[in-house]
């Protein structure tokens, strides 16, 4: 059982330092944007409409933007187990992903389809 859990600790300690060098390399950059660009011009106190977005300002080559779970593809939460006795973190979260690999070019898609669980 111990070892069993050093490599789940293991694994995750090795995605996340990856997560953390890919998010590096893309730059995210929190920007407020406006459904109506020119409404924002006319009126310059429309603070309803402005909401928060994430742009990239730099590039990796395995990173995909998730879209909306509506499009087709995206992030879904599936389960959500409550925590155990005296943790204030979820247990476990489930998630789907669904990845959109159309506006990728062949190199890419390859090196994604060569991807096991």
């Amino acid at each position: 059982w111990r070892n069993f859990r050093l490599l789940q600790l293991e694994t995750a300690a090795a995605i996340r330092t990856d997560l953390v060098s890919v998010i590096r390399r893309l730059r995210p950059v929190l920007t407020m944007s406006t459904d109506d660009e020119e409404d924002e011009a006319m009126n310059s106190s429309a603070v309803d409409d402005t909401q928060m977005k994430t742009s990239f300002a730099g590039w990796a080559r395995m990173a995909l933007e998730l879209q909306p779970q509506e499009q087709g593809s995206g992030l879904k939460i599936v389960k959500v187990e409550k925590p155990l006795l005296g943790e204030t973190h979820a247990h476990e979260v489930f998630a789907e992903c669904a990845i959109d690999l159309g506006p990728c070019g062949a190199a890419i898609r390859k090196e994604w389809d060569s991807l096991s669980e």
